[in-house]
Parts: structure tokens; C-alpha cells; sequence
């Protein structure tokens, strides 16, 4: 039979227009079949549909913030598609939104577990261990991500330090400006606190998935 792959055909998320929502289910449909070309794709025309819901800059926070489950679900399909720039990229912009309402934190840890694994995949250790870190701290411990990040830091840590044991003079030089860019985008900012005035863009909040790093599940 066809493989089935980690995703849940989430029920309709209140706080998306239904036009755009449309969008994000036969996404996730098209992503438990290994559809990820078409998940992308479904994804990708919800993004679209958002913005010409709420049009004009005046409500571009309040489109980038609804736009957090499509990114989180379409990163996961185009790390599938082995497009890890795209992937990092949606990966990057659900981690850096700096959400107020406390239900939308599980979707930032989720981008950023899957984020720290990506980088492991691709060989950025020192990005990764970054990730790692912010996980850990804004998880609560024995969480699925807590798990996750305590895991990969053993893991990381060892492939670092053989990596520094036999490494070339340019590989080292690679190595240190990798750490430089993660002290960099960890001074830039991470997981927003999560204080101050509730967003709330005119419907019910609820809570945001799973916060897995494996498969994709919107809210």
C-alpha cells in the first residue's frame, strides 16, 4: 500500500480564514501520502490566500503571525524535497515571529526542533547546538523536545570534537566562522519571551499542535 508519513490532518483551525485553511489541510492530506511536491505547493497557496485576506502593510504583523502553521508545514515538505534553503528560510521566520499569545509557543519550538535538525543533517553542528540550547530552555523538561535537544547535544557535542581533532587549517577556519554566525543569530534573537499584551486576531485562540519535530501537523 502507499506509505504513510508523520502528519495529522489537523481540524479546522478557527484562527485561519476558511479560504486559506482550505489550503493547509490538503496540504497535510498531500503530506501523509509523500505528496511533498504537492503539500508545497497547498502550502504555499495558503501563504498567498493569507495575504490577500488581509492585504496592505498595516496588517502585514498580523498575516506573518497566521502564516506560522503553513511555514512550519511547508518547511517540513521542502526539507522532504531536500530544498533545505527553503526549509531553513520558513524554518527561521516561524522561530524569529515574535508571537504574544502564549498557545502559539508550541509552533515556534516545533520550527525550532526541526530547525536544530535540519543543521545536524547538513553538517552545521555549531548552528545546531544553538538551536539546541534555546530548546532546552524553552521547553519543559521530559517534553518530546526537551528529549529531542538533550539527545542531539550529546551527539553534536562528540561529532564536534572529533571534527576539531582532525580538521585542516581551513576546515578549523570554517568551523569558527559557523560559530560566529550562530553567536550572531542567537544576539539577534531567538524564542520571544512570552509576556506583555495577547494577540488576538479576531477569533478563538487555540492551541498549536503537536510540538514534535518529526512529520507536520498544523493548527
Amino acid at each position: 500500500g502507499t506509505q504513510k508519513h508523520s502528519l495529522k490532518s489537523a481540524d479546522p483551525n478557527p484562527q485561519l480564514p476558511p479560504e486559506v485553511d482550505v489550503h493547509r489541510v490538503r496540504g497535510n492530506d498531500a503530506y501523509q501520502l509523500g505528496q511533498f511536491d504537492t503539500a508545497e505547493n497547498h502550502y504555499s497557496d495558503g501563504i498567498a490566500a493569507l495575504q490577500r485576506h488581509y492585504p496592505g502593510a498595516q496588517h502585514a504583523a498580523e498575516c506573518a503571525a497566521l502564516a506560522v502553521p503553513l511555514r512550519n508545514n511547508r518547511g517540513q515538505a521542502r526539507a522532504k524535497l531536500s530544498d533545505s534553503a527553503g526549509a531553513l528560510a520558513d524554518f527561521s521566520a516561524v522561530v524569529n515571529q515574535r508571537r504574544l499569545q502564549f498557545d502559539d509557543y508550541p509552533a515556534n519550538c516545533k520550527a525550532l526542533a526541526r530547525r536544530m535538525s535540519l543543521y545536524e543533517t547538513l553538517g552545521k553542528h555549531g548552528l545546531a547546538i544553538e538551536d539546541a540550547k534555546a530548546l532546552l530552555k524553552a521547553e519543559e523538561p521530559g517534553s518530546a523536545n526537551a528529549d529531542l535537544a538533550s539527545k542531539a547535544l550529546v551527539r553534536l557535542r562528540e561529532s564536534q570534537r572529533k571534527m576539531d581533532e582532525s580538521c585542516t587549517p581551513s576546515q578549523r577556519k570554517k568551523a569558527e566562522e559557523e560559530k560566529t554566525a550562530a553567536a550572531q543569530k542567537k544576539a539577534g534573537g531567538g524564542l520571544a519571551p512570552m509576556t506583555g499584551t495577547p494577540f488576538l486576531p479576531g477569533a478563538p485562540a487555540t492551541a498549536s499542535g503537536t510540538s514534535g519535530a518529526s512529520g507536520a501537523s498544523g493548527a
